[in-house]
C-alpha cells in the first residue's frame, strides 16, 4: 500500500511482510537538506505508526549527496529512532554512484553500535531474502 509520494520519495507499507520501503527518486539531486530531513522524519513517523519489523531504504535512483553534517543528523534523529519503533532489520539498496554510496554508508555508520542489523545490498530482492532467511 502506497502511504505517501512526492517528487523525491515514495513510501510503501506491505502489511503482510511487516515491511516499510522508502523509494528515493532521481529527482533528489537538487533536493535541499531541509527537505531531506523532513522526508526522513516522515519515514520515522511511519515506522512509529505501522511498527514494521523490516525497512528497506531503496536508494537505487537516489542522486542526493548526504553531507557529513546530514549523516550525523540522520544517525541521531532518524536511524536511532526507527529501531525504537520495532524495526529489527534495516536494508539499504545502494545506487551505482560511488560518492552517493559512500555518503549513504557513512550515514548508516552513524547508527552502528546500536546492536541493530543494518546491511547494504545491490538489489531489493537480496534485501528481502535477508529479512526472511
Amino acid at each position: 500500500m502506497e502511504i505517501y509520494k512526492d517528487k523525491y520519495i515514495k513510501y510503501i507499507f506491505e502489511e503482510e511482510n511487516s515491511l516499510l520501503i522508502f523509494y528515493w527518486s532521481k529527482d533528489t539531486e537538487n533536493m535541499s537538506d531541509e527537505k531531506y530531513k523532513e522526508l526522513m522524519l516522515k519515514g520515522v513517523g511511519y515506522t512509529k505508526l505501522y511498527q514494521p519489523k523490516y525497512l528497506i531504504n531503496n536508494s537505487k535512483e537516489k542522486t542526493y549527496l548526504t553531507t557529513v553534517e546530514i549523516q550525523e543528523w540522520a544517525g541521531k534523529y532518524a536511524l536511532s529512532k526507527i529501531f525504537n519503533h520495532g524495526v529489527i532489520k534495516f536494508a539499504i539498496v545502494e545506487c551505482e554512484d560511488i560518492l552517493i554510496q559512500l555518503s549513504t554508508e557513512q550515514a548508516a555508520e552513524e547508527g552502528e553500535g546500536t546492536g541493530f542489523a543494518i546491511k547494504f545490498f545491490a538489489s531489493e530482492d537480496e534485501a528481502r531474502e535477508w529479512f526472511f532467511e
